[in-house]
This record gives C-alpha cells, structure tokens and sequence, in this order.
C-alpha cells in the first residue's frame, strides 16, 4: 500500500498525542495551541481557522471524524487511530503571530507616537506659556487702570470701558489656560 505524505502543524499533532485527546472542539484545541504558544500575540480568530483547516484535511484522511450530533457551534469531533498508509510530516506552520517585522513596525509606529506626543507637548507648553505671559499682561493693565482710576477719579468715565474691556480679556485668557493645563496633564497621562 502506497504511502500519502500528509503535512501536519506539530503543535497541533503534540497536542493531540501528548494530552491524550479522543474528542474535542476547535476551540479547545485553540486553547490547548495558546498555551503551548505562550505568547500574547495571536490572532485567535486566525489561529482557529488554522485548526479547523488542519482537522478538515485530518477528516478528509479518516483521521479524524465528526460526531454524529452536527453543531453550528461547538462542534465536537473525534480522534481515530491514524492511517498507516499516511506517511506524516510534522511542519512548524508560520502561526498567526506578529513576525518579527510586524513587532519592528508596531514599536516604529508607537516610538513615533511618542515622538509626536512629545512634539504635541511642547507645542502645547510654548503655548501655555505665551498665555501666561499675556495674562499677566492682562492683568497688569487691569491694574494700572485701577490704579488711575483712583488716583485720578474724574478719568473714572473715560477709563471705565478699558478697564472692563481689560478685566473681560485676562478672563478669557485665564480660560485659555485652563484649557492648556487641563490638556497637558491629559497627555501626560497616556
């Protein structure tokens, strides 16, 4: 009898042997597959479609059958004996895990993040400081006209519209800085 050479992921085929398994789901072996992985990276919708294609290509040999009560869900198959005519070749599969080069992207993409959080940062404190700045410029002008105000009461009339106008701007710049401070300290805390 002639050999069929059959290609078989060896993590699943270890798990299979080693636990001893007669019936399972595709998500119990997913389970079994993750912890043997013992990795965080696994796409696990990916890796149960890469099971359940291993064990269709099991039942399409005989390897592996369905139980007799079909589910769209759940479903739970059995482990037969494996055909002797079935020359098995264990393969180191390439799993649905970030490969390397995806890990160099993903640390590139959150180094830029930072680097553009931090370029945000002192966009926002170089603001921050020039409000300051006006602010108490604002306020300085407050208190000059309340100073004249009361030094010279007869330019009360003349002076009173600047002195409101003044008080109405260091307010909305006060506002400004708030909204800067608050922005900030969110930022620091991504």
């Amino acid at each position: 009898m002639q050999s069929t050479s059959f290609n078989l992921d060896r993590i699943l085929h270890d798990i299979l042997t080693e636990e001893e398994i007669t019936c399972f789901t595709i998500i119990e072996l997913r389970d079994y597959y993750l912890n043997r992985l013992k990795s965080s990276n696994v796409a696990r919708t990916k890796l149960r479609m890469h099971i359940y294609d291993q064990i269709r290509r099991m039942i399409r040999v005989g390897w592996v059958r369905y139980d007799e009560e079909k589910k769209k869900r759940g479903q739970v198959f059995w482990l037969l004996e494996q055909p002797e005519s079935l020359g098995l070749k264990l393969m180191d599969f390439d799993h649905p895990i970030i490969s390397e080069q995806n890990r160099k992207i993903a640390h590139s993409s959150s180094t830029e993040l930072a680097l553009s959080t931090d370029d945000t940062s002192a966009r926002l404190q170089s603001m921050l400081n020039e409000t300051r700045l006006d602010f108490l410029s604002a306020l300085g002008e407050v208190e000059r006209y309340k100073n004249l105000i009361d030094e010279i009461p007869e330019l009360q009339t003349t002076l009173e519209p600047d002195l409101l106008a003044a008080q109405d701007g260091s307010s909305k710049l006060l506002g400004h800085i708030r909204a800067l401070e608050t922005t900030l300290k969110r930022l620091e805390v991504q």
